[in-house]
């Protein structure tokens, strides 16, 4: 069938050769979800999403850019997960475009 034959053309996942295990995905994925959620439009939506994923991740903080997570911070287990919100919209990009670096008492700056 053409499934099988797509299946056969499918390379499985892998590094320097040599081929993830689920296991080994479990993490990245979990990210990739984690960065969906960044999208979440409330702290409810967010917190929904969390228990979905999981019972075991903690919303421990975040914070809100005009009523939406902009980013937040959850637990799982000992993992902290620091999850930023991309750009989504224009007006996220004029916000990007504005943004302005802030110096430290050193001298140093940072973005």
């Amino acid at each position: 069938s053409w499934i099988a034959s797509l299946r056969k053309s499918i390379e499985p996942p892998h590094v320097e050769g040599e081929i993830l295990t689920p296991k080994e995905l479990a993490t990245p994925l979990l990210g990739v979800r984690l960065a969906w959620l960044a999208y979440s439009t409330s702290r409810q939506q967010l917190e929904a999403g969390l228990q979905l994923l999981g019972g075991d991740l903690q919303l421990l903080c975040f914070t809100q850019q005009c009523g939406i997570p902009q980013w937040f911070l959850a637990r799982k287990a000992l993992a902290l997960f620091v999850v930023i919100r991309g750009t989504s919209t224009a007006t996220d990009v004029l916000h990007d475009l504005l943004a302005t670096p802030e110096v430290t008492a050193t001298g140093e700056a940072f973005h």
